[in-house]
């Protein structure tokens, strides 16, 4: 594997337009690239071959349309997982049922969907994305039945019911952040998660009434910028929280500032679930009464904010200084380029005294 994780994290140039570093959905001409079905390929990061995952690299085909850009090398391709596997959709109870939960009580689908159809239905005027959005849920505990997995699941249940593509990293595994572990599994998997999403949910545990760093360190994997790219950048996330005690929002608070760290649009609605322990049921659902209808609430509130969100990225983080710096240098320079150019024209300055 290359060091880094290039396969893996330089962004899909050939899929994205009209910003290469900014471009949030797939160009349809990529997208139509694709193919259905195909062989596994030696470049494939190791967590996907052990799972036996097919993979594609998008490239854009030699009949892009008018003004579409082309790719810049083949480096700047990345393998993007093309099926959920098992662990990622660890949130249903059943793999083959979308939004199905475990128990008697399978409130997200007997009660909640049924009343949601508006939202499911819920369309942009002139949307071009027609794919399922793409969503990535990360949550704050490291425990088989921890509650903040708990409320995650029950959140990840109500997008997927909602028409979303939804996946749920496990962070078991990953490591304490370290640049020097770019290559491990679970940083790699992480990292093609965050560029294959278009919105996340993050579900936080509360611990000495602060964001726990489970959570915190998965956040902290995800790079702000890999190469040129930013992946979280224009992407929607909605936040919630659990609390062992008393009702806090220090963690959705916390969270709201890393979201806007990451240059994502965060969902104005959240959701703090205090004493936790005492709000879910022996099969882990939540249970009913005000709290539930409140993650009722911020899902439905997330779903059109994703649809609305992914059709206008572009245009929301299309910069003035990023538009100077591509036509002057033909693309944005990655920190560490712009720290040796710098350097550069300041040896130059002292050969010049």
């Amino acid at each position: 594997m290359q060091r880094g994780g290039v396969s893996l994290l330089r962004a899909a140039a050939s899929a994205f337009s009209p910003s290469l570093a900014t471009r949030s959905r797939p160009h349809p001409a990529a997208l139509s690239a694709i193919p259905t079905s195909c062989s596994l390929s030696p470049r494939l990061p190791l967590f996907l071959l052990r799972c036996r995952l097919a993979s594609w690299r998008v490239i854009m085909p030699a009949d892009s349309p008018p003004g579409a850009p082309p790719p810049r090398s083949a480096a700047d391709a990345v393998d993007l997982p093309t099926a959920a596997t098992p662990a990622w959709l660890a949130h249903r109870a059943d793999l083959a049922v979308p939004a199905s939960g475990p128990g008697s009580d399978d409130w997200v689908r007997a009660e909640a969907l049924p009343a949601l159809t508006a939202a499911a239905s819920f369309r942009p005027a002139g949307a071009v994305a027609t794919h399922p959005p793409r969503v990535l849920v990360l949550y704050g505990t490291l425990r088989p039945a921890g509650f903040s997995k708990l409320l995650a699941a029950e959140a990840a249940r109500l997008a997927e019911g909602l028409g979303c593509d939804v996946r749920t990293f496990d962070p078991h595994g990953l490591p304490v952040r370290d640049p020097a572990l770019a290559d491990h599994p679970k940083v790699t998997e992480l990292r093609a998660l965050v560029h294959w999403s278009e919105a996340h949910v993050w579900v936080g545990a509360e611990l000495h009434g602060a964001l726990c760093s489970v959570l915190k360190n998965q956040i902290d994997t995800i790079p702000l910028n890999t190469g040129s790219v930013r992946p979280t950048q224009g992407k929607a996330v909605a936040v919630m929280q659990v609390c062992g005690g008393s009702q806090s929002f220090n963690t959705v608070n916390a969270l709201r500032l890393l979201a806007r760290w990451m240059r994502m649009a965060c969902v104005v609605n959240q959701s703090s679930i205090p004493m936790a322990w005492t709000q879910f049921d022996a099969d882990g659902r939540l249970k009913a009464g005000s709290l539930r209808e409140r993650v009722v609430d911020v899902v439905e509130e997330f779903v059109r904010l994703v649809r609305i969100n992914r059709e206008y990225a572009d245009e929301l983080t299309d910069r003035y200084s990023e538009r100077r710096e591509r036509e002057a240098k033909g693309r944005l320079l990655t920190q560490a380029e712009k720290v040796a150019e710098k350097e550069a024209a300041d040896r130059k300055d002292k050969a010049n005294e």
